[in-house]
């Protein structure tokens, strides 16, 4: 959905925007990380949660946590538009329109200190 957002709001913003947060894909990279900060790796699990969700609550999940990332011009190397908030907010509420199925993968580790 973002991709699209940017490729047909704002095409020249897109190679301006720097995701925030950390995403590691496998075990071994979290249990590297995780080595780095002498942290000792015990048991470590992943699960993903998945979510099939009406435009109403996928609105509700973007608003909690995504559109600050996406929508924070500290993310940006240069200004965003004043409506770029407004824009983003739109295109994701009218973006799915029947239901979505939402997969939120999380990693679990017990860890002691070396």
């Amino acid at each position: 959905m973002i991709d699209d957002f940017f490729d047909e709001n704002y095409p020249e913003l897109k190679n301006h925007f720097s995701f925030p947060c950390l995403h590691l894909e496998t075990l071994d990279e979290y249990v590297e990380l995780f080595n780095n900060a002498n942290l000792n790796t015990e048991k470590i699990y992943s699960k993903t949660f998945s979510y099939n969700v009406d435009n109403s609550d996928f609105i509700k999940i973007f608003k909690s946590g995504a559109i600050k990332a996406y929508s924070s011009e500290e993310n940006f190397s240069i200004l965003l538009p004043q409506d770029f908030y407004d824009k983003l907010l739109k295109f994701a509420s009218n973006y799915y329109n029947e239901r979505v199925t939402i997969n939120m993968p999380r990693f679990f580790a017990i860890l002691k200190q070396f």
